[in-house]
């Protein structure tokens, strides 16, 4: 019964964990006891994915996937009127798609979840918005190369603040956007001399 119940537990929150990130932000994976004769302590693991909203969840699938080289976990759908969504959401009426993507294997592995609400209708953002402006920043890649990358997702299309810059060390970066805007950071040595 305590391993059901165990599994259980685990469904449970990763389910909430999940539809948490429909608040706009960023999800933490978190752990807790089972046994019911123990206090339950949450503790924090790690970032498990960023989510972003968008109004063209294909133009953001196809960028993230087929540019960057993610991977498609899950795509899924909730219509309007699920009420757990509601209530984790603390929207009226919400209905979206969500797609989860993954790169990277193991403890390497990072997550981003897409986002499309279709109910209710959300407010567009600034795809210009400064990066010193209050919420997400921006993503941040791990890369090999980060001048052969630049190079490979400038001609994919990807636009750039600048080319990528030496901030003291062995280490480059740079900063670009999405489609939608939000911004990337690549951040790895850069081609050998």
């Amino acid at each position: 019964m305590m391993g059901r119940l165990g599994f259980s537990k685990r469904l449970t929150s990763t389910i909430i964990l999940i539809l948490l990130v429909v608040l706009g932000g960023t999800a933490i994976a978190l752990s807790a006891s089972t046994a019911a004769d123990e206090k339950s302590v949450a503790i924090i693991t790690g970032i498990h994915h960023t989510a972003i909203s968008t109004g063209d969840i294909d133009r953001l699938l196809k960028f993230y996937r087929d540019l960057l080289g993610f991977e498609v976990v899950s795509d899924s759908r909730w219509p309007a009127g699920v009420r757990v969504a509601d209530e984790i959401t603390g929207l009226k009426g919400s209905a979206a798609r969500m797609i989860m993507l993954r790169i990277g294997e193991g403890n390497l592995e990072d997550h981003i979840e897409l986002f499309q609400f279709s109910s209710p209708k959300p407010k567009p953002s600034d795809p210009n918005r400064p990066v010193c402006d209050h919420g997400y920043t921006h993503i941040c890649l791990s890369v090999t190369n980060v001048d052969a990358e630049y190079e490979r997702l400038k001609a994919g299309g990807m636009k750039f603040h600048c080319p990528p810059k030496s901030m003291g060390g062995n280490d480059k970066v740079t900063y670009g956007r999405d489609p939608d805007g939000n911004v990337i950071e690549l951040l790895g040595p850069g081609s050998p001399e």
